[in-house]
């Protein structure tokens, strides 16, 4: 993925998300998700503080929470498995509601990313930073 930054064809986006309490009385079987499942749109994720309680992810069709994590975490995103052809997984995960009803939760993600005006060759295909978000914006 080097050449992908030395061409000037990737970018930066930096996430400060507030996750305010939870309403209580949710019950199970009820969605109790502050950010139901998804893969990120970047190439990588980077939690530079590390991420508090709450974030999970799916493997072979099963959820494993990550916990309470102090360092800094990186993992794939969509764009990573777009510009190898499938060959590396994006990691799809959530954000759970939390038991304790009376706790909010904050994180801080960095994203690498594609600017929009790039354009990339993968392969033999040529696409635009622009289709790349369309094509992701369409998973949804």
């Amino acid at each position: 993925f080097k050449h992908l930054y030395e061409s000037d064809n990737m970018g930066y986006m930096m996430s400060c998300n507030y996750y305010p309490k939870p309403k209580a009385g949710l019950s199970e079987g009820q969605n109790n998700l502050r950010l139901s499942a998804h893969p990120d749109v970047s190439l990588l994720t980077t939690f530079p503080y590390g991420v508090s309680k709450g974030l999970s992810y799916f493997d072979d069709n099963k959820r494993f929470e990550v916990g309470e994590k102090k360092g800094p975490i990186s993992f794939f995103g969509y764009f990573a498995n777009f510009f190898s052809n499938g060959a590396i997984e994006p990691l799809e995960h959530q954000v759970e509601s939390p038991k304790d009803f009376d706790i909010e939760r904050f994180s801080f993600a960095l994203f690498s990313i594609p600017k929009p005006d790039s354009t990339f060759t993968i392969g033999d295909r040529e696409i635009t930073g622009k289709d790349y978000y369309m094509q992701y914006l369409s998973l949804f």
